[in-house]
């Protein structure tokens, strides 16, 4: 990939990024690359918040950094590298025991967070309280 690059004035006072360092978030890609070949966020080193660079999802897996799950599997892709499954590939998502299948498809098996319990719990209270009324 050729390197594109950033006017100075540009890196300082449109995208927030160092005029003297290539590649401001260290995630191995260009800033002017970020900026104007990939999308993805030149002060974040992962865009997509999946726990692989975006350099090592360009340069390294062939995943898509702005998507945190570049095969729909159900499975985050920096999971699926840690995991030895292919994020490339949702059929080895289904063979992960961790997930019950993966979290894809109409029946989801994803780990619920704190926050969404508590919406659902707080969903449930106002249904209730409305039918007693």
């Amino acid at each position: 990939m050729t390197s594109a690059r950033i006017p100075p004035w540009d890196e300082v006072n449109g995208y927030g990024t160092s005029p003297i360092d290539v590649d401001t978030d260290a995630d191995g890609l260009t800033d002017g690359d970020e900026v104007s070949t990939t999308g993805t966020d030149p002060l974040n080193a992962d865009t997509d918040e999946d726990g692989l660079t975006d350099g090592d999802e360009i340069n390294t897996h062939g995943t898509d950094p702005l998507d945190e799950d570049t095969d729909d599997g159900g499975i985050l892709d920096g999971e699926e590298v840690q995991d030895g499954l292919n994020p490339t590939d949702a059929e080895d998502d289904a063979t992960d025991g961790k997930y019950g299948g993966g979290r894809g498809g109409s029946c989801s098996t994803a780990p619920t967070t704190g926050a969404s319990v508590g919406l659902l719990g707080l969903l449930a209270g106002l249904l209730l309280r409305r039918r007693r009324s």
